[in-house]
């Protein structure tokens, strides 16, 4: 697995970037944004013409360990 230094470009262009629809124009959304795209992940070894351990994946089951973590960290702080 080699090491990548580069910072994500932004926002993935599949995300909602507000204003939110519901609102006059002047309400932002979302409030907080994970990482999702080219996220390293375990994969199966036969599916990795690379025969690696990991690969590059996309999504929102990328994303959403990173935000389980967020509200886990919030919680800890305040618990609820």
């Amino acid at each position: 697995m080699t090491q990548r230094s580069q910072r994500a470009p932004g926002v993935a262009s599949s995300s909602s970037a507000g204003p939110s629809s519901t609102s006059r124009g002047d309400l932002l959304k979302p409030d907080v944004l994970a990482p999702g795209v080219d996220i390293v992940a375990a994969v199966p070894p036969l599916s990795n013409p690379a025969n690696s351990s990991y690969g590059l994946k996309s999504g929102t089951s990328m994303a959403s360990p990173h935000l389980a973590g967020i509200a886990a960290l919030l919680l800890q702080k305040n618990p609820a």
